[in-house]
């Protein structure tokens, strides 16, 4: 699983001036972003998913014509814990009951699923934990759990917050909200200056 046709890539880009196929018109002027899971360190148990890698941020800077290549791992808790061990320390995908003692507390997101511009901030996002916070220009990580000054009070949040074009207003959800299995959801607004404006909590029939 870990080598082959789509293993884990396990590096860092800075490629200047990408090949380009034709030509890019020369009045763009802009970032394109995206985020893939890509394991750090070889799984503890191989028949673990890809999915459960570690999040590494691509940003297309294209400008004047060209198209110039960064990568970045999101240093999350996790990435750092397994940094600091030189190997892999969290379990099965989404199974803490599997992880190494050494890595009790710290959040297991990956920040792995989708990455979004917001306030000025680059925000990598995974399913089962708050935002990873990311410098949209070094991609440098600015916060590993971003709990938009303590008003974050689920412990979840959604990898796919839907905005509000004229007012930039994020709408964001996290499910399993109270912890695993817990039938809770809870339900943001984020004004265009990353600050929390309101919140509802509601019971779903069942956890899913």
């Amino acid at each position: 699983m870990f080598g082959g046709f789509g293993g884990p890539f396990r590096g860092e880009v800075d490629l200047r001036d990408c090949e380009v196929d034709g030509e890019i018109p020369s009045e763009i002027n802009g970032a394109f972003y995206r985020v893939g899971p890509d394991f750090q360190y070889p799984p503890k148990f191989a028949n673990n998913i890809p999915f459960d890698g570690e999040g590494n941020v691509s940003m297309f800077r294209i400008a004047d014509g060209h198209v110039d290549l960064k990568t970045r791992y999101v240093r999350t808790q996790r990435f750092k814990a397994q940094e600091a061990a030189r190997k892999a320390l969290f379990g099965m995908y989404r199974n803490p009951y599997t992880d190494d003692p050494a890595v009790k507390g710290l959040s297991r997101g990956t920040a792995n699923t989708h990455v979004v511009f917001h306030a000025g901030k680059l925000l990598a996002l995974k399913e089962d934990s708050p935002p990873v916070i990311m410098d949209p220009v070094s991609l440098e990580t600015l916060d590993d759990y971003h709990t938009f000054g303590g008003k974050l009070t689920s412990l979840t949040f959604t990898a796919h917050p839907k905005f509000d074009p004229e007012s930039g207003e994020m709408i964001a959800y996290g499910y399993e909200a109270r912890g695993e299995a817990t039938d809770d959801v809870a339900v943001y607004g984020i004004d265009r200056n990353g600050r929390v404006t309101w919140e509802t909590w509601i019971k779903v029939p069942y956890v899913a």
